[in-house]
């Protein structure tokens, strides 16, 4: 018995404002679809395990049967084997895609948007947000609660802060807490970024970088500390 595997990648989309809150697939006119999903069986499976990025190589193994813990070794190698190129076991194999740049409007993704996990904005703990924010105000520091943009690249023109501040409605910008968000994600384990700014990313910082350094570690252990024994 031959079988044919319809797989709609990515056909689903993100919901967006300009809909009403629903998805391109959701408003889409689509009949044969619908008299399709009428007559055959409905239901859900998860094809990316936990750990991996939500990506079409990873989904593909697990619908083929594949797993992809033992049999996932990039795309790369997936796309050689299917354009006919013999691959030895000591062969590096690139795919390269179209980028989207940092620093201007991109072809294909927004800009900001991560694509290995399909998210421009990666979610936190309301729960630990909220203990830790408590935490703070019991040790008597400022808290500020907002989103961070976060970053390879160090800002300090005043036109670079004013874009990202537009466009992500970000309340600081850092470089580090982007990449432990992502991993916390992947791993699934709740998470809440700390942050203890220092300057505006120009030249008018108040204090030395060593005061700061001391005065933030201070602040940063007391409402740990705090945190630690009233509220995890």
């Amino acid at each position: 018995m031959k079988y044919l595997i319809i797989v709609g990648d990515g056909m689903a989309d993100e919901r967006m404002p300009q809909l009403g809150g629903k998805s391109p697939l959701e408003v889409a006119d689509i009949p044969t679809i619908n008299r399709l999903a009428r007559q055959g069986v409905v239901g859900h499976a998860q094809n990316c395990p936990p750990g991996f990025s939500v990506g079409s190589d990873i989904a593909h193994l697990s619908i083929l049967g594949c797993d992809p813990s033992k049999h996932f070794h990039g795309r790369g190698p997936m796309e050689a084997a299917a354009l006919g190129f013999a691959v030895e076991p000591t062969d590096a194999v690139f795919r390269c895609n179209l980028l989207t740049m940092e620093d201007g409007d991109g072809p294909l993704d927004e800009k900001g948007f991560v694509s290995t996990v399909n998210r421009l904005r990666f979610p936190l703990s309301e729960r630990v947000s909220d203990d830790l924010e408590r935490a703070l105000v019991d040790t008597g520091a400022r808290a500020v609660r907002g989103a961070i943009a976060s970053g390879d690249q160090f800002v300090s023109e005043p036109d670079a802060k004013a874009a990202i501040a537009e466009h992500f409605d970000a309340s600081v910008c850092e470089m580090e807490g982007g990449a432990i968000a992502h991993v916390c994600l992947l791993n699934e384990i709740p998470c809440c970024i700390l942050r203890a700014i220092s300057d505006g990313a120009d030249d008018g910082a108040a204090l030395t970088y060593a005061e700061f350094a001391e005065r933030a570690a201070h602040v940063s252990a007391k409402a740990m500390i705090r945190y630690l024994e009233a509220y995890a």
